[in-house]
């Protein structure tokens, strides 16, 4: 029999994502909780959910190493991603290269969405808002915006990385559009 918390850890916020909060946040009754601590539970939720969203996008690169594709963004892969998770093509040809862009060329953004200080939004917005950059200058824009990033609704990001994108087009001008 599993027991039911009424209460939510006093360090929540600290733990990082993973099993323990999974474990933690799945033996809570939300109806028990004060107003505030339901606001909690919704952000811890949401912190394991993105842990969740850079594992997965692990997966879906792992899965196309395996199925022989060069290029991380192969026509393989997003045959395979798409059958097992019943997508599209055009889906799992997105997820494939969101996966490739989080875990390969961008992995400060993943590393973002693994420890839960960004969601799959943001970092959707810090993927397409550098996508125009080399693999180096990209990096480098988002070592810039990271700090911040996590304090950021999904607007913030997108508006801070067409702004300086003239200041980083003439710093790196191999990033052509």
């Amino acid at each position: 029999l599993r027991s039911v918390r009424s209460a939510l850890p006093m360090d929540l916020e600290a733990i990082a994502p993973g099993p323990r909060p999974a474990f933690v946040l799945a033996s809570i009754d939300r109806t028990r909780l004060t107003d505030h601590d339901v606001v909690r539970l919704m952000v811890a939720r949401d912190r394991l959910a993105s842990h969740i969203q850079a594992e997965r996008a692990a997966d879906i690169c792992e899965v196309t190493r395996r199925c022989g594709d060069d290029d991380l963004t192969g026509e393989f892969a997003a045959l395979e991603v798409g059958a097992a998770l019943r997508l599209t093509r055009t889906a799992a040809q997105h997820e494939v290269a969101f996966a490739h862009e989080v875990t390969e060329r961008l992995p400060q953004v993943g590393d973002l969405l693994g420890s839960g200080r960004v969601d799959v939004r943001r970092a959707r917005v810090l993927v397409d808002g550098t996508a125009h950059l080399s693999v180096e200058s990209g990096r480098r824009v988002i070592g810039d915006v990271a700090e911040r990033a996590s304090e950021m609704t999904t607007g913030q990001p997108r508006a801070l990385l067409r702004k300086p994108r003239l200041d980083y087009t003439e710093v790196f001008p191999d990033d052509g559009e």
